[in-house]
């Protein structure tokens, strides 16, 4: 398999901090089998014809074609000449998945004066956080999560504050995808020596 990643030529780094960009070599009659990420992906056949499977569908692309699979996806690659290369566009967002590999280094590839050659990260991305999609195999990716305070009468008589909504409004907050707990799971709750009253909540 050969990948190459795109990169600034000024800095070496990433194009973009976000999006990762890769061109994808098949050889004659070659499958390629994607590991299950949760982000989308993009391809685009550059040279070439090309028959992308994303779960049990088939899609045949030509030259300058160009499709999408949605996260969690098990995606296959596969050349359809049998005596000649074909080169894939891939685009997609550069985080590790949602395994127990992103708590360590992450090793990807990138080019760089025609060579390809390993390249670690001083700190290892941030992991995908995800919840189960109930009646499915898939996962939903959780970027952010949104709340709203103050929305019910005993939260605002808990509050001390009027529960007239001529008066008071619900407010609103955000917490980090981090903080993601699923159903069934354990919330860790760290309590210090000098705290005399510790008061948590979940929502």
């Amino acid at each position: 398999m050969v990948q190459v990643t795109y990169i600034n030529p000024e800095t070496g780094r990433d194009t973009q901090n976000i999006l990762g960009f890769y061109a994808q070599m098949l050889r004659s009659g070659q499958t390629l089998k994607l590991p299950v990420r949760s982000p989308a992906m993009v391809f685009h056949v550059i040279e070439g014809a090309v028959i992308v499977g994303i779960d049990e569908h088939k899609f045949s692309l030509a030259e300058a074609d160009t499709c999408c699979a949605p996260g969690f996806s098990s995606v296959t690659l596969h050349n359809a000449s049998s005596g000649a290369p074909a080169f894939i566009f891939i685009a997609t967002r550069r985080r590790c998945t949602r395994s127990s590999a992103c708590s360590r280094a992450v090793a990807d590839f990138h080019f760089s004066g025609g060579m390809v050659s390993q390249l670690t990260y001083m700190f290892a991305p941030p992991p995908e956080y995800s919840l189960p999609v109930r009646g499915t195999r898939k996962r939903l990716a959780v970027n952010r999560l949104f709340f709203v305070g103050r929305n019910y009468h005993a939260h605002a008589v808990e509050m001390g504050r009027p529960v007239d909504k001529t008066v008071e409004a619900p407010f609103y907050f955000t917490k980090s995808s981090s903080t993601l707990v699923e159903s069934g799971g354990t919330i860790p709750i760290r309590r210090r020596r000098t705290t005399i009253n510790t008061r948590w909540s979940s929502s």
